[in-house]
This record gives C-alpha cells, sequence and structure tokens, in this order.
C-alpha cells in the first residue's frame, strides 16, 4: 500500500494501485506549452515552457517553488458518471494544483518504480471544470534539504474516466 510521505498532503488514506485509481477511458495530455504564471493573455517565447520543466537553467536553478500555467477547454462528452482527474508526474517536488482559483488537494499519489525521487499524483477536478480552465501547478521541493535535486514537473494528463 501507498500512503501520502509529505507533510502538506490533505488526505490521510492509502490504496493500492490495482484498486485506484482504475484505468481512464481516454487521457488527454496536457503537452506544451506551459506558460510562466505572468505571462500576457497571448505570450512571447521567453513566457512559454516546455515539459519537463523546473526552475531556470541548471546554473541558475533554486530549490524553491516553481509555478507553471496550463490553459484548456473542457472535455466534451462528459456525463453525470464520468469522473476526471489531472495527473501531475513529478520529480524532487510535492505539487500543488490550483485549478480555476480553486485549490485542489491530491486524491492519491504513488512512487514511480523507475526512480525513488519521482512521484505520480492524482487531483479530483470533475465539479470545477469549466468550459476554458487554467491549472496553475506549484511545484515545492519534496526535500527542501536536498539542494542537488530541483523541483520537475515532468508530465501532465488530464484522465476520464466513466463510473460503472
Amino acid at each position: 500500500l501507498y500512503r501520502c510521505h509529505f507533510a502538506r498532503c490533505s488526505w490521510n488514506s492509502s490504496h493500492s494501485p490495482a484498486e485506484f485509481p482504475k484505468m481512464p477511458i481516454h487521457t488527454i495530455r496536457l503537452s506544451n506549452p506551459w506558460l510562466l504564471p505572468d505571462a500576457p493573455q497571448h505570450p512571447a517565447a521567453e513566457h512559454r515552457v516546455r515539459l519537463p520543466a523546473s526552475q531556470g537553467t541548471p546554473d541558475q536553478q533554486k530549490n524553491g517553488p516553481f509555478a507553471l500555467l496550463r490553459r484548456f477547454h473542457s472535455p466534451t462528452g462528459l456525463s453525470e458518471a464520468t469522473t476526471v482527474r489531472i495527473r501531475l508526474d513529478v520529480a524532487a517536488a510535492r505539487p500543488e494544483l490550483l485549478l480555476n482559483g480553486q485549490l485542489v488537494p491530491p486524491e492519491f499519489h504513488e512512487p514511480v518504480a523507475a526512480s525513488p525521487d519521482q512521484h505520480r499524483f492524482w487531483f479530483p477536478v470533475t465539479t470545477l471544470l469549466k468550459h476554458f480552465n487554467a491549472a496553475v501547478v506549484t511545484l515545492l521541493p519534496a526535500n527542501p534539504e536536498n539542494t542537488a535535486n530541483h523541483p520537475t514537473l515532468l508530465d501532465a494528463a488530464l484522465l476520464i474516466e466513466e463510473q460503472e
């Protein structure tokens, strides 16, 4: 069983990956470009960020919070039985998600087998979706004492699942 290992997690449960979350019927990658949060409506190249992303260039990186913005339209064809989650794959980070200005606590997380420093987080967002959405992901250091590894957003996706 996996448990949240971060002090700021807001849930207190453990789940087996075999039982939760279920495989989505559809995955929509929240691919590039991501933006710096202060980007204008029509951002120039210097405001665009490609995944994987961490703060600055390696010689400028800090081990503090790092935020990225991704705007996206709501998926179509959602029903009352549909559950939508945002999945974030991170390294050396504990992510916080704001969707349309609302803080979304993580529902579940698990380590990625390939690296002990990488984790996958699921955030339930079904009730927060609007026609046009703005997700702000803030990456906080998983271990602030470890300055060798910098918080990194590796990948992000919308997971759409029909409940039975």
